[in-house]
């Protein structure tokens, strides 16, 4: 517990925001419980966890940008049917503010929200616990909430 805050400062110079940084702190700990056997005594504890902290925050980056990616082709894409301005502006508005949000709650939001999958399955996919993934989605949800649209 004494190197969580020398964790939390070096995932907020990474993350540039609190809540991803908080959680990949999060991630770390729990990699570095469960591959506590990997450890080797004697070696720099310190070191250990930062280089998990590192490996955890390149494995969102890279789960991130492919999730980016679906993501401008659904805010792109043009919609299977024909609504009225009403509707087009306030999917424009649910676009937008999902665009808005961090990487991690957008698309822990959606793989929940849209995609229907199970918290354990997007645990899962994304490489952390399901308790990361039910903060993510309520702080998405609230954040869209803040926004005027419900998720």
């Amino acid at each position: 517990m004494s190197y969580t805050p020398a964790l939390t400062r070096r995932a907020r110079r990474l993350c540039y925001d609190v809540n991803m940084a908080d959680d990949l702190v999060q991630e770390t700990l729990m990699r570095a419980i469960q591959r506590h056997h990997q450890f080797r005594t004697g070696s720099n504890l310190a070191a250990w966890l930062m280089t998990i902290l590192r490996n955890c925050f390149l494995t969102d980056m890279r789960k991130d940008k492919r999730r980016r990616a679906v993501m401008e082709r659904i805010s792109a894409g043009p919609t299977s049917c024909q609504g009225s301005q009403e509707h087009t502006v306030k999917l424009r508005e649910v676009a937008n503010a999902l665009e808005d949000l961090p990487e991690q709650q957008r698309a822990s939001l959606v793989m929940i929200g849209i995609e229907n999958t199970s918290y354990t399955e997007a645990a899962d996919r994304s490489g952390c616990s399901v308790g990361t993934i039910k903060s993510r989605v309520s702080r998405a949800r609230r954040r869209l909430a803040e926004c005027g649209l419900e998720a």
